[in-house]
């Protein structure tokens, strides 16, 4: 056992403290203060003593110093090192405010306090759903797996995520019904610009609301919009990555971001996105509940929701769906070309929205005649011998010019082949993209030219 001892203060007393003195080289010694209790402090002196020789063996670093330090610090180290690698802001403020959490639920005190049974006995206390305990689940073993040396177990590896399917949830969302829907399309006009905006971008296109504004250095700015291109659309960072988005924008939206007043690049497109209490008031003016019987909600984040089913109603193709969602990070291969552009932007328009015409009545059994306004190569625009056809089947020929809405005699029916006489119906001879009607500026007419009976084949996924 190691030796302590006891030192004489100024008025010759003894201290009430034990001290004990750690080799720390060859006839090199440290002295160091212990504990008034005598068995303690012979216990902790030799602890010292084998953290000493230990580290003389080249077995303990900087890194596994660290761990012996009291646990708030080295949270505090922790924060810092994210800061230092430009994380979001507010993945630093989340992960810091749930550490802080853990701290005091459990009443850890040192690393060697965070443990499975520790964690799983506070875990219900600080959250009441699967999805919210998973968060914590998160953000504390993201800050294990940094605090340990290599090499060094994991005191967390048993400890697994809560299972989140069927378990309980205290916002779960519901897609509007298409009533629901128009209900509240109808009262649009009479908000306010900025809520009327924040709620076609959500419904319409599907931004999320940090989307629009997370906070003031992160928001829709008017640099993000090009509603000049050929085939408006928006720039929109990656969630998972460093790159952007290239979306359409829905034609209604194009519309309401055209008629406001364009500001500086770097500014804000709206200054507020609604919060719950002011979308209750907007969803009851359309006599629309909160919540259905199954306490199911319509939030903000449930137009979202919203757009992804009114996607579904279209036909829209999964490889589609996806670009529109962007719920996965895919590389940007074509920039913003028009092909690819035109062929999110025919999902979109089919979308039913405040700007309906007569023509949302036609039957959906029957196929759309080119509009009045829109003679092709001389053939009549009342002709009921074409129509527009959209074929989202891989282009299978070499003809030139890109993804193209063909204009057939005949209407085909799904399954027909791609490709026919060495000519690609993706790009017949006569055709009329969607590049070609935004350059003519009738984008707001494209819906016509859709056939409602349209179920493209997701080949291309």
């Amino acid at each position: 056992m190691a030796r302590v001892f006891k030192i004489k203060g100024r008025d010759s007393k003894k201290l009430a403290h034990w001290y004990g003195k750690v080799k720390i080289a060859s006839k090199r010694w440290q002295r160091v203060k212990l504990f008034t209790d005598k068995v303690a402090s012979e216990r902790r002196l030799a602890k010292l003593q084998q953290q000493a020789d230990q580290r003389a063996a080249g077995m303990q670093t900087v890194e596994t110093d660290r761990l012996a330090m009291p646990l708030k610090e080295l949270v505090k180290q922790y924060i810092q090192s994210l800061r230092s690698r430009n994380i979001d802001a507010d993945h630093i403020r989340i992960t810091e405010w749930s550490l802080g959490q853990l701290l005091e639920a459990g009443k850890w005190q040192r690393f060697a306090d965070i443990t499975v049974p520790s964690v799983e006995s506070i875990l219900p206390t600080l959250a009441g759903t699967a999805g919210y305990q998973n968060t914590f689940i998160k953000k504390l073993k993201a800050f294990v797996h940094w605090a340990l040396p290599d090499s060094w177990p994991d005191p967390l590896r048993k400890l697994k995520r809560v299972r989140e399917k069927g378990a309980k949830k205290t916002r779960d969302r519901r897609a509007a019904t298409v009533e629901e829907a128009a209900a509240f399309f109808a009262v649009w006009p009479q908000l306010p610009d900025d809520r009327h905006l924040c709620y076609a971008l959500a419904m319409l296109n599907g931004l999320r609301r940090n989307e629009i504004k997370r906070n003031h250095a992160d928001r829709l700015t008017w640099e993000l919009l090009h509603l000049d291109a050929p085939i408006p659309f928006v720039d929109l960072k990656q969630k998972m990555g460093d790159g952007m988005d290239h979306v359409p924008l829905h034609p209604y939206v194009a519309k309401l971001l055209r008629e406001r007043m364009e500001g500086m690049p770097s500014g804000a497109v709206v200054g507020a996105v609604p919060d719950m209490k002011t979308m209750k008031k907007d969803l009851t003016l359309a006599g629309i509940d909160l919540a259905n019987a199954h306490g199911l909600r319509l939030d903000f984040h449930a137009l979202r929701h919203s757009f992804q089913t009114a996607l579904d109603r279209t036909g829209c193709s999964r490889a589609t769906k996806k670009k529109l969602m962007r719920h996965a990070n895919e590389d940007v291969t074509d920039g913003y070309a028009h092909a690819e552009l035109a062929e999110m932007l025919a999902a979109l328009i089919r979308l039913p929205s405040p700007q309906q015409d007569a023509r949302a009545g036609t039957s959906s059994n029957t196929p759309v005649p080119i509009g009045a306004n829109m003679p092709i190569d001389g053939v009549s625009d009342q002709s009921d011998n074409y129509v527009l056809f959209a074929d989202h089947q891989l282009d299978q020929s070499s003809f030139p010019d890109g993804h193209s809405l063909a204009l057939i005699g005949d209407e085909p029916k799904i399954g027909d082949a791609t490709c026919e006489d060495g000519v690609s119906r993706y790009n017949a001879r006569h055709c009329l993209d969607l590049h070609s009607l935004a350059f003519n500026g009738i984008e707001n007419d494209c819906k016509s030219l859709i056939d409602n009976n349209l179920r493209p084949s997701t080949q291309v996924d």
